[in-house]
């Protein structure tokens, strides 16, 4: 890994990772995002970087890094340059869901990179349900079926939701467990944001199982 020694190195870093996914997954997580990124990527990193696109698909078949960039390279570059204060990472069960917040977790805490940038994003509230980070953004992860509307941290709504792999492979054969889902999503995930303001983004992430999902 690249240690930095002069504040000029520091400074070109901080800009390259800053509003930048793609610049935060190759200088923070090299190990993770090895291969060069295809034009594909670079539309992904369009719509994930753009602040003005509030809902956000992307189907992707499996081997593609979707999960690392959306649930560890995107939310870290959230939290580290304080652009989200309620991050909400759901996933088909809550087992799932508190994995994700784990990875993410243990790459801000540990990534020696990110140390020496940022410094520690430790606080008193760190426990696996849900987390707060040194900067102030919580971190709640949830799975299906679980309430996400109504949650407040002090006076914020979830500003960023990260829904990677909603669906597994038995749920999704069946039409009852698919509307359910479905009533779900829209009614309280939809509507757990605050609506009035433009700053939250919903982010779906996943690898297409059914003509139905």
């Amino acid at each position: 890994r690249m240690m930095l020694t002069e504040s000029a190195d520091i400074k070109e870093i901080m800009q390259r990772c800053y509003g930048s996914t793609k610049g935060c997954a190759k200088v923070l997580f090299p190990e993770r995002f090895e291969l060069p990124f295809s034009s594909l990527h670079e539309e992904i990193f369009k719509v994930l970087d753009d602040d003005s696109i509030n809902r956000v698909v992307i189907a992707a078949p499996r081997g593609f890094g979707k999960t690392s960039l959306c649930t560890i390279a995107q939310p870290a570059k959230r939290i580290l340059f304080k652009e989200k204060k309620f991050i909400v990472p759901i996933s088909a069960t809550a087992t799932n869901a508190v994995t994700q917040g784990e990875n993410l977790k243990r790459e801000l805490m540990f990534n020696p990179m990110i140390q020496q940038l940022f410094g520690s994003i430790k606080s008193d509230t760190f426990s696996r349900d849900q987390w707060i980070t040194s900067s102030g953004t919580m971190v709640m992860p949830r799975g299906a079926g679980q309430q996400v509307r109504g949650n407040l941290y002090n006076r914020y709504r979830p500003d960023l939701i990260i829904a990677d792999d909603l669906e597994n492979s038995e749920s999704v054969m069946s039409a009852e467990q698919r509307q359910k889902l479905k009533d779900w999503w829209f009614s309280d995930v939809c509507n757990s944001v605050n609506r009035a303001r433009k700053d939250w983004k919903i982010i779906v992430v996943g690898t297409v199982l059914h003509e139905d999902s």
